[in-house]
């Protein structure tokens, strides 16, 4: 298959894969509240959307780009509905194992995490994102992995 050929079931396992993965989080609309951006170290955009009653993270969204085993990879992480401690903390992880989708073993996993400081005008945390997409039959092996990445963001 050529490297063309490749790129374009790569990407059309990993499009539907995501979709598939994420439909109810894209689906997901921020509830009014107190509205956080900023950016990672890595300069990638982030927002976070705290719930009117202060007590969920009702949205937050990172950009992220990093490279991958073939090149560079890049889209949006969403997660909604993080529980916000008293003391302000939230964390929210997901990790859908290796699955099956035709003839390739998939993998998405990602995290979020964060604290607002005491006048919660700003919150410090960490955002991670990976996935693989391993199919042989086709002679595809590509993954991504972001790291762990720090990021700030202010009201």
């Amino acid at each position: 298959m050529g490297t063309s050929k490749l790129r374009s079931c790569l990407a059309a396992v990993a499009v539907t894969a995501v979709a598939t993965a994420l439909a109810p989080v894209v689906e997901a609309k921020p509830t009014a509240g107190t509205v956080y951006g900023g950016k990672s170290a890595a300069k990638w955009p982030v927002m976070v959307a705290v719930s009117r009653d202060g007590r969920q993270v009702s949205y937050a969204v990172a950009a992220w780009r990093t490279a991958c085993t073939d090149g560079m990879g890049s889209d949006t992480e969403e997660f909604e509905n993080i529980p916000l401690s008293a003391g302000g903390k939230f964390a929210k992880s997901y990790d859908t194992g290796d699955y099956q989708d035709g003839t390739a073993t998939v993998r998405f996993a990602g995290s979020i995490d964060g604290k607002l400081n005491k006048r919660r005008s700003k919150i410090t945390g960490t955002v991670r994102v990976m996935f693989s997409v391993k199919d042989p039959v086709n002679g595809v092996d590509y993954a991504c992995d972001t790291g762990t990445v720090k990021y700030t963001a202010l009201n």
